[in-house]
């Protein structure tokens, strides 16, 4: 038998309170989960008022400048208050962790937050990108007939009596052929003449303008279709040409718009997703501390008793 030396150390006491915890996972998902759909619950709600209260109302077709900071400062209360919510919820219902550092337990406690934060995020941008694949999968749909009828409208088709042309182009033929109000002049084979025009108006519109031979020759046929002088149907050539490239670039200016309305968007929506990611973690560790001292307040309690 041998015996120890009265002057050796002490053998180490080994601590196997750790033994149980390695088997234990770290996250709670059942509170996780139940933070996100409140947070996504919340969400709608203030989404639903918001859009009552005209404060979520946004047109892109708005010029940049004045994209309403009402709608920019709801959206980012919106992921304020849905946020805090799920956070919260997320914190107070986590499983108690015993035998855990302070440091970790408000690490613990904020990747909840986070994780309930994200959760909320991935549900509501996939079915916000469900419903509007739905939406343009059921316009393309909707749009194939008439683009299978755009692609086959050669100049064979499109001079085929009772051929269908587009709303703007028609407006623009009415504009040439219009006739004069002094006159009665009645155009001959009509149909004809308005898909020639068209065609001409098309082509000058895909080559950047309307060439000067296809200009006397547009002039010719609307005097000849309305009975008015060659300078006045001339006049009127160019007075609808420039309308057109006029509507051109007011169409390009919209667009324009659109596009830094949009920039100016995105960007107020991930400043206000971050902002929301920061309050889902604060709150999921002021939901967990809460517990944990409520927890400790009730056992005292008893014990006293």
């Amino acid at each position: 038998m041998t015996m120890q030396s009265p002057y050796a150390p002490p053998a180490p006491l080994h601590d196997h309170s750790h033994t149980h915890e390695s088997n234990i996972s770290g996250v709670s998902w059942g509170a996780v989960i139940a933070g996100g759909f409140a947070a996504m619950a919340v969400s709608v709600v203030l989404v639903i008022l918001g859009s009552g209260l005209g404060l979520s109302a946004f047109s892109p077709s708005s010029q940049a400048s004045a994209f309403p900071m009402k709608a920019a400062l709801w959206i980012v209360f919106t992921q304020w208050i849905a946020s805090g919510f799920g956070g919260y919820i997320a914190g107070r219902l986590r499983t108690k962790w015993v035998q855990i550092h302070d440091d970790e337990i408000m690490f613990r406690d904020s990747a909840h937050g986070f994780l309930a934060w994200s959760l909320a995020t991935v549900v509501a941008a996939f079915l916000t990108f469900s419903v509007a694949t739905m939406i343009v999968g059921g316009g393309l749909k909707a749009a194939t007939p008439v683009v299978a009828a755009g692609a086959a409208g050669s100049a064979h088709e499109m001079a085929k009596p009772g051929a269908r042309f587009n709303a703007g182009d028609g407006y623009y033929v009415d504009l040439l052929v219009r006739p004069s109000a002094t006159t009665n002049a009645a155009p001959v084979n009509a149909q004809d003449s308005n898909a020639e025009i068209t065609r001409i108006l098309w082509q000058g519109a895909k080559n950047g303008g309307v060439s000067d031979d296809d200009k006397a020759y547009l002039a010719k046929v609307v005097a000849a279709r309305t009975g008015i002088s060659d300078q006045e149907a001339n006049d009127r050539v160019n007075t609808t040409l420039q309308k057109i490239n006029d509507d051109k670039e007011t169409a390009k200016q919209k667009a324009e718009a659109a596009r830094k309305a949009s920039m100016h968007m995105a960007f107020y929506m991930a400043f206000a997703l971050a902002i929301g990611a920061f309050i889902a973690s604060i709150a999921s560790v002021l939901g967990g501390r809460l517990r944990d001292e409520y927890h400790a307040e009730y056992h005292a309690a008893k014990r006293v008793v």
